[in-house]
């Protein structure tokens, strides 16, 4: 359940930033076309960037937000305000002003952050170099947290290490071990919980106010939730990019076509989604359309799953356009954009659900008048 609420906040604060894009310009940086790699020079300075390639490193400063997914993301220029990551290998070295949000396999944070960290992945390492101003709320498999923390500090992981001051109140949940290193400081209160009392090493002051709570094995539940997601996310990925290899001009067209007609596509959407299931139960009730029912129903299922795709690389589209309505969008960075978005957003409660329902609903309706247009068509040849 922590769990799920650290992703929560991830996604919020997520789509509070890309809010912010709204707002202020935007600079939507190309990665090469023939490696897909991008390096940011440590003399360029950039406002409000979105990044997205193979190899991601901004040497350069950056003025606002940075926005940036890869495979490998390095950062050591410094962030006036915001950061969001999102990638295999993560190392963020830069100083940031405000608040970092990240999600990696393997995430490594070794400089001051003025506001809060928000962060996710199968290995995350704070380093003794960096500098949590804010309040830390991290979920992994392995977590280390050598940074000093002026606020309050969450966790959900397997092995837990601290060996640094927090000066707020400390909550621990681990499925494995919780280690306290020698520079452990805890100025606030703890409750930790896990399958056996921490390893206090010598030199380590808890405080008077400490918690500890016996863990118990959960259920299986939690890992088949996460191996469903993540088979779910490489799923979207190879379709979209599928999509974008073999149908570029039809993601185009249904991308215009909702940007033009954005109600008439939400309404058509609205009908196709209420009124097919209807005339399919009607048509098996009747008997003498059972065949055209099951057909009918396969080609609604069929058109559905493909919403989501094309819902997927049109929300990483307008993100990637975001500040500039010119910028040309590479396939791919469109579909890992998307992705990562449409995942994280359905963790908001309600307003999550809404953004996708609207945005799926608009796809289908232009999904719905694209086919129309097509047996129109063929229609017309035939004749």
């Amino acid at each position: 359940m922590f769990m799920r609420k650290i992703f929560a906040v991830f996604a919020l604060l997520s789509l509070s930033l890309s809010f912010v894009g709204y707002a202020s310009a935007a600079e939507i940086l190309q990665a090469d076309k023939n490696s897909g790699n991008l390096t940011v020079p440590a003399a360029e300075t950039h406002r409000n960037p979105y990044i997205a390639g193979g190899n991601v490193a901004v040497n350069g400063s950056t003025l606002g937000d940075l926005v940036a997914a890869g495979g490998t993301i390095s950062v050591t220029g410094s962030v006036e305000q915001n950061t969001l990551l999102a990638g295999g290998t993560i190392t963020l070295s830069g100083p940031v002003g405000n608040s970092v949000r990240v999600a990696g396999g393997m995430v490594t944070i070794g400089s001051s952050v003025g506001g809060d960290v928000v962060v996710a992945g199968g290995t995350v390492i704070l380093s003794n170099e960096a500098q949590v101003k804010g309040d830390l709320f991290a979920a992994g498999g392995s977590i280390d947290v050598s940074a000093p923390v002026s606020g309050m500090v969450k966790i959900a992981g397997g092995d837990v290490t601290i060996n640094s001051t927090i000066s707020g109140d400390v909550s621990i949940k681990a499925n494995k071990k919780v280690t306290f290193g020698p520079n452990t400081r805890i100025l606030g209160k703890m409750v930790y919980e896990a399958p056996e009392a921490a390893t206090v090493q010598p030199g380590a002051e808890l405080g008077s106010n400490v918690s500890y709570i016996p863990y118990h094995q959960k259920n299986w539940a939690a890992g088949f939730f996460t191996l469903g997601l993540l088979v779910k996310l490489a799923a979207l990925i190879l379709a979209g990019l599928l999509l974008m290899g073999y149908r570029k001009n039809l993601v185009g067209e249904i991308n215009a076509t909702v940007l033009v007609h954005p109600w008439e596509s939400l309404g058509i959407g609205f009908a196709a989604c209420i009124l097919i299931p209807i005339l399919v139960v009607i048509l098996l009730v009747t008997f003498v359309g059972y065949y055209i029912a099951i057909a009918l129903g396969l080609a609604y299922i069929l058109t559905l799953l493909f919403a989501t795709v094309f819902s997927v690389i049109f929300v990483g589209t307008m993100l990637l356009k975001l500040g500039n309505k010119n910028a040309v969008v590479v396939g791919w960075h469109a579909v890992v954009v998307g992705v990562i978005f449409w995942t994280l957003i359905r963790f908001i409660p309600i307003v999550g659900w809404v953004v996708m329902a609207l945005v799926f609903l608009a796809i289908l309706g232009a999904m719905v008048k694209a086919i129309k247009f097509r047996l129109k068509e063929k229609n017309t040849e035939i004749v």
